[in-house]
C-alpha cells in the first residue's frame, strides 16, 4: 500500500474494489443437452476468453429463475481459482444468452460503477492476476483463497481516466478479435480447398475408386519410396544431439520445425568434423523433413537458408524430385487421407514412432505436374494470408501488452476532455 502511483491515483485492496461471487455447485442431474449454457472451468480457454463452441452443457429454461443470482452479466471478469488451470481468466460475452456460473471460479465485478469502471478493472485485474500468480510459483498450491486474493492491490486512476484507458484497450481487443474470427475462417476454407482439391482436383468429370477413394480418372496412386530421387532415397537423421558448437553446422530437430525455429542462428549445431560423416542426411533447399517422433507426421519443408543443414534423429529425410511438385506433396501430408494412414501406421502406445519402412508406403494421389502446381498455388495462397494474418494477430497482442504495461501503472497518461 506504500508503492509509489502516479499523482491522483489510488492505490486500494482489490476487495475494495470489487465483489468476489462465487459460482454455484451444479450436478450432473442439473445438465441437459439444450437451455441457458453453464459455464464450466473448461470454457476458459488457454487464451483467457470464453469458448462456449464446446464441451458446452446447459440448464433448462424452466429453471433459470432458481439460479438467478448465479447468472453473469456482459463484462463480468471470471478467474479460476481451483484446479490445474488456476489463474485463467476470462470476460464475460453474453451475446444475448443467459449464461450460468459452476463453481470453481470467482466472478469479480467492481461494488460501485459510479466511481469505478468495470471495463477498467478488466484490464487492471489481469495485470494484478499476473503478478499475484507470479508470487505463488513454484508452490504446491492448487487453489486461491478470497483472503489470500484480497491482500492484492490496484492502482486506480480517476474514473474519466479509467474509463479513456478502458476504450484504448478495448479497441485493441476488438482487433485481437476481429484477426482471430477471419484466422478461424481462414482455416475453414484451406480445409474446405484441401478437402476438394486433392481428391477432385481441377475441372475433372470423370472419377475412379481408389485405394484412397475417389479421386479423378487421369489420377495414379503411388506411394512415397517410389516418388523420390531414386539418387537420394527415403533416409533416417543420424546426426546425434550432441554439444553445440556455435560455428558448426546446424542440425534440424523436431522442435525446430515451426515458423520462429527456422533460422540457423536459433538452431543446435555439430562441429564440420562430425556433419561429414551423415552426408546422406544433409538436406537441400526444397527436401521435406518429416517428423517420425513426437510430433509425429509433421512435415518441413526445406527453406534456402537450411540448405547442407543436417538432420537428427526422429526426422527423415525425403527429397525433393522431378516427379512431384514439393509444395503438392507438403500438402498431401496435410491431407485428412495421408493423417489417417500416419495414424494407423504409427507404432507405440506411451512412445508413438513412425517407422522408415512404414512411411515409404504412405500412399498419396499423384496428378500431372501442371496440376500438382495450380493446387499447390491455391493453397499456398490461403496459407500466405493466414500467415499475415497470424503476424498481424501477433504484434497486436504484443501492442496490447506494452500498452497495459505503460497505461495501468501511469507511466503513459491519458489525455481526458
Amino acid at each position: 500500500m506504500n508503492e509509489k502511483v502516479p499523482v491522483g491515483w489510488l492505490k486500494i485492496n482489490v476487495t475494495d474494489l470489487v465483489n468476489v461471487g462465487r459460482g454455484y455447485a451444479f450436478k450432473n442431474s442439473d445438465y441437459c443437452t439444450a437451455g441457458n449454457p453453464i459455464v464450466r472451468v473448461t470454457n476458459i480457454s488457454k487464451a483467457n476468453s470464453l469458448d462456449l463452441s464446446n464441451k458446452v452443457v446447459y440448464l433448462a429454461n424452466d429453471r433459470a429463475t432458481e439460479f438467478q443470482s448465479y447468472q453473469l452479466r456482459d463484462d463480468d471478469f471470471l478467474l479460476v481459482m481451483v484446479g490445474a488451470t488456476i489463474g485463467k481468466y476470462a470476460k464475460v460475452i453474453t451475446k444475448g444468452k443467459s449464461l450460468f456460473l459452476n463453481q470453481n471460479m470467482w466472478r469479480l465485478s467492481v461494488i460501485n460503477e459510479q466511481t469505478n469502471s468495470q471495463k477498467f478493472a478488466i484490464y487492471g485485474l489481469q495485470k494484478v492476476i499476473e503478478e499475484f500468480l507470479r508470487t505463488m510459483q513454484g508452490s504446491a498450491r492448487d487453489f486461491l483463497t478470497q483472503k489470500e486474493f484480497g491482500k492484492t492491490s490496484i492502482s486506480l486512476p480517476p474514473l474519466l481516466e479509467q474509463k479513456k484507458i478502458a476504450s484504448i484497450l478495448t479497441s485493441v481487443d476488438n482487433v485481437i478479435e476481429t484477426t482471430q474470427r477471419q484466422i478461424n475462417k481462414l482455416q475453414d476454407l484451406k480445409k474446405a480447398n484441401m478437402n476438394q482439391l486433392l481428391t477432385k482436383g481441377i475441372g475433372h468429370t470423370e472419377f475412379k475408386d481408389s485405394e484412397l477413394g475417389q479421386i479423378p480418372k487421369s489420377w495414379d496412386v503411388r506411394t512415397i519410396g517410389d516418388i523420390v530421387n531414386s539418387k537420394r532415397p527415403v533416409t533416417y537423421g543420424i546426426v546425434q544431439a550432441g554439444e553445440h558448437v556455435p560455428d558448426g553446422i546446424p542440425y534440424i530437430r523436431v522442435s525446430d520445425m515451426k515458423s520462429d525455429s527456422l533460422h540457423p542462428a536459433k538452431m543446435m549445431r555439430t562441429s564440420p568434423v562430425i556433419a561429414k560423416k551423415f552426408t546422406r542426411s544433409r538436406v537441400l533447399e526444397g527436401d521435406i523433413v518429416y517428423a517420425l517422433r513426437g510430433d509425429v507426421g509433421k512435415v518441413l519443408v526445406v527453406p534456402r537458408i537450411l540448405e547442407g543443414a543436417n538432420l537428427t534423429q526422429g526426422t527423415a529425410l525425403i527429397s525433393k524430385s522431378d516427379s512431384i511438385e514439393t509444395s503438392f506433396l507438403y500438402w498431401c501430408f496435410d491431407s485428412s487421407a495421408t493423417r489417417k494412414q500416419t495414424y494407423n501406421m504409427a507404432k507405440g502406445s506411451t512412445f508413438v514412432e513412425m517407422t522408415l519402412g512404414n512411411l515409404k508406403n504412405i500412399k498419396i494421389p499423384v496428378p500431372a505436374c501442371l496440376e500438382q502446381s495450380a493446387i499447390a498455388k491455391i493453397l499456398d495462397s490461403i496459407e500466405g494470408t493466414i500467415s499475415l494474418k497470424v503476424e498481424k494477430f501477433h504484434k497486436t497482442q504484443s501492442l496490447k501488452k506494452s500498452l497495459m504495461q505503460d497505461l495501468l501503472t501511469g507511466k503513459v497518461r491519458v489525455k481526458v476532455n
